[in-house]
């Protein structure tokens, strides 16, 4: 079981925008925060500073951290050198969110299994590894099963984009990701969403805690950031 459990967790694209910020964060009742721990370059992947710093600050009150890495089906090593890296440099840290996404598309197993399988050994299995990815794997055939099969938790992430509605995310992400793990004592369900409604949605169920993305917005995410007022009392329900 990961220490995610019940709880409702905010994710950052930008280390550095969440800075100055983890005081609020906490007020608004989250439990945890998510940021990138490494970044792709012209020639592999890299620790991201900030993300070193974000955590660092977040020990200093008592906010639990979790790093998160998109990942890639090219570069394997690279990536798991870079998250070696990483996890050599930070404090605790006992999750790690492995973001897997089109570039991972018809891809075979075996890439999957090389990478998430070469993280756990090279951080000593210090962290539990967690998949995010699509709410509705029966458009975006990624390799699920293997990536699973090294994980404690799926996070679909349950998004709400108009015209679609939250009910109509939430069929898809009940419909075809939970079945990618129901019926299993090892996976824990933790839907990510970036609608406030979402969370009464997402409330108990198979559902074993969720996440939120995401703190700083950009063109398509309104974001938490300057939108407070919304998610306080969705997450304040959430908890009752």
């Amino acid at each position: 079981m990961s220490s995610l459990k019940g709880k409702v967790g905010l994710w950052t694209n930008s280390a550095q925008k969440a800075r100055g910020h983890l005081h609020d964060i906490k007020a608004l009742g989250f439990d945890y925060v998510t940021t990138r721990c490494i970044y792709k370059t012209g020639s592999g992947f890299a620790v991201n500073p900030p993300a070193l710093q974000l955590f660092a600050d977040g020990s200093t009150i008592n906010l639990e951290m979790v790093a998160w890495a998109y990942v890639y089906p090219t570069g394997i090593q690279d990536q798991i050198d870079a998250i070696k890296d990483f996890f050599s440099q930070v404090g605790k840290c006992a999750e790690l969110i492995l973001d897997a996404e089109d570039e991972w598309l018809k891809q075979p197993e075996s890439l999957a299994h090389d990478l998430f399988h070469g993280i756990a050994e090279a951080i000593g299995h210090r962290a539990n590894l967690h998949l995010s990815s699509f709410c509705n794997p029966d458009k975006h055939p990624i390799p699920y099963k293997a990536f699973l099969s090294h994980c404690s938790s799926f996070m679909p992430q349950a998004y709400v984009f108009a015209p679609t509605t939250p009910a109509t995310i939430l069929g898809r992400t009940l419909g075809q990701a939970q079945p990618l793990v129901a019926g299993t004592l090892e996976h824990e369900f933790l839907p990510t969403v970036n609608d406030s409604r979402m969370l009464s949605l997402v409330k108990g169920g198979p559902f074993a805690g969720a996440n939120v993305w995401l703190w700083d917005g950009d063109q398509q995410d309104r974001g938490v950031l300057g939108n407070e007022n919304d998610w306080r009392p969705a997450i304040a329900s959430y908890k009752e």
